[in-house]
């Protein structure tokens, strides 16, 4: 996917991903729509959908609720 700040992202179908619409699959990102980015948002301005041959290594990101410390002032996920 390509996003309105240049950025390109290659993720999996069921890959987590922050929207203006909660937290969504990959797969159900529709073009326009807005991500949580490290500086703020950006909007999605192309989809593409790629097959890629098997096996392909990938890693799963799991989101948990932020957390601040209180010592550093740091924001955790």
């Amino acid at each position: 996917l390509t996003l309105a700040d240049g950025k390109t992202l290659q993720v999996s179908t069921t890959h987590a991903i922050p929207t203006q619409r909660g937290i969504i699959q990959a797969q159900e990102l529709r073009l326009g729509d807005t991500l949580t980015v490290r500086n703020g948002s950006s909007r999605v301005t192309r989809l593409v959908i790629e097959v890629l041959p098997t096996p392909l290594q990938v890693y799963d990101l799991v989101l948990a609720p932020a957390v601040v410390s209180k010592i550093q002032g740091s924001t955790y996920y």
